[in-house]
């Protein structure tokens, strides 16, 4: 990506350099026993903002931002069911799915957005 080194890179793209910024509605789902990404780094002070707030805060300041955490789920699975994590849907839309309860939260927040945005 055009950066000198593995720190320059993530010094450059840390994620919390941009909660600021984010002016769409975005749910970010972490789990506690997520190995890439640790939770307590969203409660770290940001030493590249006023005040060093914590990613957390810089999400609740945004009108746009909301973080959600669960204590399990690994990187990216967050799939409900041990021996049979699927549900069945129509043939037509594959008969069975992956039962993620990830997804249906992110259904159930964009749902409420819009809810919100028909109040005001």
């Amino acid at each position: 990506a055009g950066y000198p080194s593995a720190e320059a890179y993530f010094a450059a793209e840390n994620p919390v350099l941009f909660a600021p910024l984010i002016t769409t509605p975005t749910l970010i789902v972490n789990a506690d026993d997520d190995p890439m990404t640790v939770v307590a780094n969203a409660f770290a002070p940001s030493p590249r903002h006023e005040g060093s707030p914590t990613f957390v805060e810089l999400l609740e300041r945004s009108p746009c931002g909301m973080m959600l955490l669960s204590s399990s789920g690994s990187h990216c699975p967050f799939l409900d069911g041990m021996f049979w994590p699927f549900v069945r849907v129509p043939w037509h839309l594959g008969g069975l799915i992956v039962n993620c309860w990830a997804e249906r939260c992110a259904i159930e927040f964009f749902e409420g957005y819009l809810a919100e945005l028909k109040t005001t």
